[in-house]
């Protein structure tokens, strides 16, 4: 009786410090949302460990690598996530997003027209390759792509920044303090700094 208790006891300690896979997800998003990127990443390779066709944890140990400066490694997670699922345009966009962050504006626009190419109506992919046009100084370009943005989201105060900077870079003194103005709006205090700037 005595070795059935203590069977029983090794039993629930095995099952209490056993983590699923699930487990580990949920813990490298708190560990994520914390700046905690170092513990996120080791927390999604045990995910990617259990379940190595895991999209979401490659895109989201990407994340993490990306915000520790890890551009190569950011690029091979979300690299894969596409090998795994083509047709996933979050996966398409965040690779985009980290080449726009490393100055590989084409490659950011392939992969930021596929992400709309398969999914039209994430209007930060539109913010992100306004901001790949503006490093190949398409300002027309960007500013059209960083109003579709808005058109899709119309409460962002960063895109309206993005596109107020973009219209003052072409002289548009006017258009360019309407964004800056709607930003302030929005609760962009930084935009008070570029009205009292260029706009008096």
């Amino acid at each position: 009786m005595r070795q059935l208790f203590i069977l029983l006891g090794i039993s629930l300690s095995i099952n209490f410090y056993c983590q699923t896979a699930e487990d580990y997800y949920t813990s490298g998003n708190t560990k994520r949302d914390s700046n905690n990127f170092q513990g996120a990443i080791l927390d999604y390779s045990s995910v990617i460990e259990m379940n190595p066709k895991s999209i979401k944890a490659y895109c989201n140990r990407g994340k993490c690598k990306l915000n520790l400066g890890d551009y190569q490694g950011a690029i091979q997670d979300y690299t894969k996530a596409i090998e795994l699922n083509p047709k996933y345009a979050k996966a398409y966009s965040l690779r985009g997003e980290c080449k726009v962050d490393f100055k590989d504006y084409k490659g950011a626009i392939q992969d930021l027209n596929k992400a709309i190419e398969l999914d039209s109506k994430d209007y930060w992919v539109y913010y992100n390759l306004g901001n790949a046009e503006i490093g190949l100084e398409n300002y027309q370009g960007a500013i059209s792509d960083y109003t579709k943005a808005l058109v899709l989201n119309p409460k962002d105060a960063l895109v309206f920044i993005a596109r107020g900077n973009t219209k003052n870079k072409l002289g548009d003194k006017n258009g360019a303090c309407m964004d800056w103005s709607k930003a302030g709006e929005l609760g962009n205090s930084s935009a008070y700094e570029l009205i009292n700037k260029y706009c008096k």
